[in-house]
């Protein structure tokens, strides 16, 4: 079951949506265990106990994903005012979009309908689908009204004038040209001060050219202490996504 293209009037929407993305171990699945009751949609199946613990005390239920098929699948079911998994979930958590899109490409490689004529697979197909798929899902998002938070990992390039610039680490266009986190109404990186420190920083970035701009009632930069499971619901506060 697939996704159909959303009009501009479905987009005015209620539920914020938030992509964050930071290296790996810097605390982003901790950030979005503090989520209330969450639909917590796991792609690798890999929840440590502590994140499954934290879930779990917030009242969320977690499913574990194979495809984006089965995401969509959660989406229409969620659309139609059905229960997931016996619950009504208040928010949504996807972690992460990097393995969700890693996994699509690689589905969309192996389909027949992506070969070119001599047989090969036709990478710019792929990459095209791939960005059509999963941007029509996260604008999918904002109709459901939940309070949604995506995770990602981070990646780094080099612009002509060899300046470093971090984003999500997607696939194709989804990252090179801001696409993923210019359809979310938040875009943060998460950064730790230190190797050692329970410190970090979210810092609000732009999805169009990746500088340092935060959206209207929503502080540039906020402070985390990650090891603090209130200063983490603290900063979903903050950021609109939890009560």
């Amino acid at each position: 079951m697939t996704l159909r293209i959303l009009t501009d009037d479905e987009l005015e929407s209620k539920g914020i949506t938030a992509l964050i993305w930071g290296r790996e171990g810097v605390g982003k699945s901790s950030l979005a265990a503090e989520m209330q009751a969450p639909l917590y949609i796991n792609v690798e199946n890999k929840v440590p106990p502590m994140i499954r613990a934290r879930v779990e005390a917030n009242g969320g239920q977690f499913a574990i994903i194979d495809e984006l098929g089965d995401l969509n699948q959660l989406y229409n079911d969620l659309m139609a005012g059905k229960d997931v998994l016996g619950f009504k979930p208040q928010s949504l958590v996807i972690d992460s979009m990097t393995e969700l899109t890693d996994m699509h490409v690689d589905d969309l490689e192996d389909s027949p309908k992506m070969r070119a004529k001599d047989g090969d697979k036709d990478g710019y197909k792929v990459y095209r689908t791939s960005l059509k798929d999963v941007l029509n899902l996260v604008r999918g998002f904002k109709v459901l009204g939940l309070p949604t938070l995506m995770t990602a990992l981070e990646k780094y390039r080099q612009d002509d004038r060899m300046r470093y610039n971090y984003m999500a680490a997607v696939p194709g266009k989804l990252a090179t040209e801001g696409r993923l986190p210019a359809a979310v109404d938040i875009s943060a990186r998460y950064i730790a001060r230190g190797e050692d420190s329970a410190y970090h920083t979210l810092h609000m970035v732009s999805g169009k050219d990746f500088s340092a701009k935060a959206p209207k009632g929503v502080p540039k930069k906020i402070e985390v202490k990650n090891d603090e499971p209130e200063t983490l619901l603290a900063t979903l506060q903050q950021l609109g996504l939890r009560r």
